[in-house]
């Protein structure tokens, strides 16, 4: 390949790139510069964390008062779009129950943001499947303690 050529093909590159650009939502600038509840949580009742496909990792950290969601964390090394995913799935995600919580879908967090890119879609699916995790890690933390406050009870 030519100088020329490889220049011709590094200008289409950058061309394709600036004009994804506009396919981006003000939605999703807002909610990556300024994110919601981006923090850890030391008191947390269910956590999880998950590595998807891309590389991006979340974390998601759940308060619970019985089977209410009170307050939702997450942190994430991912890009732009993860991080705004997360935002909108901590406010999704507060004051539901683990039912409805359940409910949460990754098009939900997309119409949120007035759509992702097709290359960026799965960054949804990696917020809401981290928060499943997290209402499995607070469920299972639950069971545990009922089971040995009956093994107490019952010795």
């Amino acid at each position: 390949m030519s100088d020329e050529e490889d220049n011709e093909e590094t200008a289409a590159a950058n061309s394709d790139a600036i004009l994804s650009w506009e396919n981006i939502s003000i939605a999703v600038l807002e909610e990556s510069q300024s994110p919601s509840d981006m923090r850890s949580m030391t008191d947390a009742s269910g956590w999880s964390r998950f590595t998807g496909p891309c590389g991006d990792t979340m974390e998601v950290y759940l308060k619970l008062a019985g089977e209410k969601i009170t307050d939702a964390a997450f942190l994430t090394n991912g890009c732009m779009f993860t991080i705004a995913c997360g935002s909108v799935l901590t406010r999704l995600a507060k004051g539901r129950t683990l039912e409805t919580a359940l409910a949460i879908k990754p098009g939900d967090i997309e119409q949120a943001l007035g759509g992702l890119p097709e290359e960026h879609r799965h960054c949804a699916r990696l917020a809401v499947a981290t928060l499943r995790m997290a209402m499995r890690d607070y469920i299972t933390k639950r069971l545990a303690a009922e089971n040995i406050r009956k093994f107490y009870i019952l010795n």
